[in-house]
């Protein structure tokens, strides 16, 4: 599947090229934040749908604006702080209840501080790209939140966005689909030359073998094209089937002490798994659900 998206496309950072548009057709656009985080721009014939608000370095409305003037819906895909920080420029975000409370923890200055300080090494200048002071004193408890859950539909006019829920990555993650043309938008669950980040904030997240459960259930929809939120994009179908076979191997040959990262980040300490060419990052913990899980199911992962 030929990429629209990949690092070929980074762009040099500057204040004006913090959040950069790109057209992928006429219905549907990325907005990439600081080369990192695709959010998704999707416009029907009556309304438009961002899926993501990004680090909130800056104001998306105008970047939005230019592109249509359809009414938006705002929609997270999940609660953590790369995904929710620009909520507060709009006055309607869509979330799942499920992971309300944890876009309400990220929601102070030193989780933004933290958030800064893990771009240092691939973002060196980011401290110069925004006003810091502006951005510490925001808060995104300011905007009406409606919740969102399995089976609820967006109808933009001419396209439909299903929401499913995909417990996993975090307890509330949820990914859209498009009937009409196949596209399957999956926040941080699925990656393509990305890690799968499982390893951070383990209370927060599901178990293993409802993570693998979402990803196997969704494989039934008619899906043509993947759009992560990080990594190359559009990924094919067939990541499905090779996240679960990733899952399957980590599940009988993790190993916590080989895996576990010598060196960590602002973040703290992950395993890191490696399957064919997929990364897995994990915390110690769902490894061991996963081993009690098999266990107690002959085996069995899901």
């Amino acid at each position: 599947m030929e990429l629209v998206y990949d690092k070929s496309k980074h762009c040099v950072l500057t204040p004006e090229t913090v959040t950069v548009p790109m057209k992928v057709r006429d219905d549907l656009y990325i907005l990439d934040e600081i080369n990192s985080i695709r959010m998704y721009l999707i416009l029907g014939k009556e309304k438009a749908l961002l899926f993501d608000t990004g680090f909130g370095y800056m104001d998306l409305r105008p970047i939005i604006q230019s592109i249509t003037d359809l009414p938006l819906y705002v929609v997270c895909s999940h609660g953590h702080d790369d995904h929710v920080y620009g909520n507060d420029f709009f006055d309607t975000v869509y979330i799942s209840e499920k992971d309300y409370d944890l876009a309400m923890f990220y929601d102070n200055p030193a989780a933004r501080d933290k958030l800064i300080r893990s771009r240092l090494n691939a973002t060196p200048n980011i401290r110069e790209l925004f006003d810091q002071e502006w951005y510490m004193s925001r808060s995104i408890r300011n905007c009406e939140y409606k919740f969102v859950k399995e089976g609820d539909v967006f109808d933009l006019g001419g396209l439909t966005l299903q929401v499913y829920e995909l417990p996993g990555h975090t307890q509330g993650s949820i990914g859209l689909f498009c009937p009409e043309n196949g596209d399957f938008f999956s926040g941080d669950v699925l990656m393509q030359n990305h890690r799968f980040m499982y390893g951070h904030g383990a209370e927060w997240a599901s178990p293993p073998n409802e993570y693998i459960r979402a990803i196997n259930r969704i494989d039934k929809l008619p899906i043509e094209r993947i759009w992560p939120a990080h990594g190359d994009v559009p990924a094919p179908k067939t990541l499905l089937t090779q996240a679960c076979e990733m899952f399957a191997d980590w599940a009988r040959n993790g190993d916590v002490e080989r895996d576990m990262e010598k060196v960590g980040t602002v973040f703290g300490k992950a395993c890191i798994f490696h399957y064919k060419d997929m990364v897995l990052a994990y915390n110690p913990k769902h490894l061991e659900e996963m081993r009690q899980f098999m266990q107690e199911h002959d085996g069995a992962i899901m």
